[in-house]
């Protein structure tokens, strides 16, 4: 019997329209369902799902992505030309993309990693759309299950099932409202520490997850000053003591002493960083300080009123050679004046740190000629005398420092005289062709004349040095005597 096309057709639409078919074994009710074209370049696939199209065709969706849109399982007609049969809603089969067993009554939603299929899924999905409920008791991958197709939005909470996620954290944070059913917000704050310690790596050993703990002192770089004390100090940092004065660099402050004379090998700034000298009403001088280690530093003080303190340069006698001054030229303090001097170990003399008071023109040489140096010269009689003498005409005291003597041959000697004939040393014996260092007795001082430079009177003798020779031999034709003193 023939039936025309458009027959066939209807009678199709009836039956998949019909609202319900009653058996012997259940009550189904049957699918509701449209048509629209295929995509012409995709298409659909049968038993798989489709989405719609802006243009109004049916493709397959992504597996990424239209979890927020409505899906359809495409039942006839799927392709890339005309047009497909798709379920709106009721009973369909849908091809599923894992094997399950026991799951009837669970979430479909579309397939993450093939396009159209079905994904079974036990808790509900996050806000998105549920593409139906599972049928079947079980799937395999490919098959086509039962499936109830609903398209419907589910949002979290409205179900009977729900979803319980809790947070764990590390020991230095605290956690709140864990766990969160269905919706909620976990609160992580920080927890307490004991005071004192930081978030750090282990103390020693391999690497390790950082934690609270002590500092220690392998945690600080070696520019920080921690531990035990040394060097100069005592005592645990930060709270270091002075326990010592390497090179005398910090003395304890200042000391005030007054000296009555001259004074070598002065002791009395010994303990000082500042040591003031209080001379009296007459000049004086300080040949030398002890306790010079290296590095040490003194400032020198005059706080005199009227006289002058001399810190003569390297003397030839009095103070010890290691306690004496090299400054090139004696250092005169006048009244409320100070200077700095530092002891510099590698030559062992104290050094001035203030050049500009040095004041060259206080050391003063006057040199007696004897006989002559004319080839052929007789030898100088035995009872020969002295017969120059040095004056002082400066306007201030002369102290003599050194007295040296030469001869070109014999071994003749020389008694320095103050005029009145004073002596001042007890023997000077020259060594022919050197000079020879004569001992001074006491601190002679040669004062000046008055009204210098021309007055030839002498208020206070002595304001002359001479002296006397004693020849021996009577070898000698020549020599010279040269006396050295400060202007005070």
């Amino acid at each position: 019997m023939y039936l025309p096309r458009w027959f066939l057709g209807a009678m199709l639409c009836a039956t998949l329209m019909a609202p319900t078919i009653i058996s012997a074994q259940d009550i189904t009710s049957g699918p509701v369902v449209n048509t629209l074209p295929n995509d012409p370049t995709t298409g659909t696939i049968l038993n798989r799902l489709a989405k719609i199209t802006t243009a109004g065709t049916l493709v397959l969706p992504a597996t990424t992505g239209d979890d927020q849109i409505k899906l359809y399982v495409v039942i006839a007609g799927a392709g890339t030309t005309g047009s497909a049969v798709y379920v709106e809603a009721g009973n369909t089969g849908c091809e599923m993309d894992s094997a399950v067993s026991s799951k009837a009554g669970t979430y479909l939603t579309r397939s993450a990693t093939t396009a159209g299929r079905c994904h079974q899924q036990d808790a509900p999905p996050a806000n998105g759309m549920v593409v139906g409920t599972l049928i079947a008791t079980s799937t395999v991958v490919g098959g086509v299950a039962r499936i109830s197709a609903q398209n419907v939005a589910y949002i979290p909470g409205s179900g009977t099932a729900s979803t319980s996620v809790g947070l764990t954290m590390p020991a230095e944070f605290t956690v709140a409202n864990s766990p969160v059913v269905n919706s909620g917000t976990l609160i992580v704050t920080e927890a307490n520490q004991t005071a004192n310690t930081a978030y750090m790596g282990p103390a020693s050993g391999g690497a390790a997850a950082p934690g609270f703990r002590a500092i220690g002192i392998t945690d600080l770089p070696g520019s920080v000053a921690a531990g035990a004390c040394t060097g100069d100090l005592a005592g645990t940092f930060p709270a270091c003591t002075v326990a010592q004065t390497s090179g005398n660099w910090a003395r304890t402050g200042i000391v005030n002493q007054t000296i009555s004379g001259d004074v070598q090998d002065y002791n009395g700034c010994n303990t000082a960083s500042v040591c003031r000298i209080n001379g009296g009403v007459a000049d004086r001088i300080v040949g030398g300080l002890v306790a010079g280690t290296n590095g040490r530093n003194l400032r020198v003080c005059n706080v005199g009123t009227t006289n002058r303190i001399t810190l003569p340069d390297e003397l030839t006698s009095g103070s010890s050679a290691t306690n004496q001054f090299r400054f090139g030229a004696s250092l005169i303090l006048s009244p409320k004046r100070c200077t700095e001097l530092w002891y510099d170990g590698a030559v062992s003399r104290w050094m001035g740190a203030e050049a500009s008071l040095l004041t060259p023109y206080v050391t003063r040489s006057c040199t007696i000629p004897f006989g002559s140096t004319a080839a052929g010269s007789p030898p100088i009689a035995s009872d020969d005398d002295v017969n120059e003498a040095c004056g002082n005409n400066t306007g201030m005291d002369w102290q003599i420092t050194a007295v040296k003597v030469f001869a070109n041959a014999g071994t003749p000697t020389f008694t320095p005289a103050l005029t009145g004939g004073a002596d001042i040393t007890t023997l000077c014996t020259a060594v022919a062709g050197t000079w020879t260092n004569c001992t001074l007795v006491g601190t002679p001082i040669v004062h000046s004349f008055s009204a210098p430079p021309n007055s030839a009177t002498c208020s206070v003798a002595p304001c002359t040095v001479a002296g006397r020779v004693t020849t021996a031999g009577g070898t000698w034709t020549f020599g010279w005597i040269d006396i050295t003193g400060i202007l005070r």
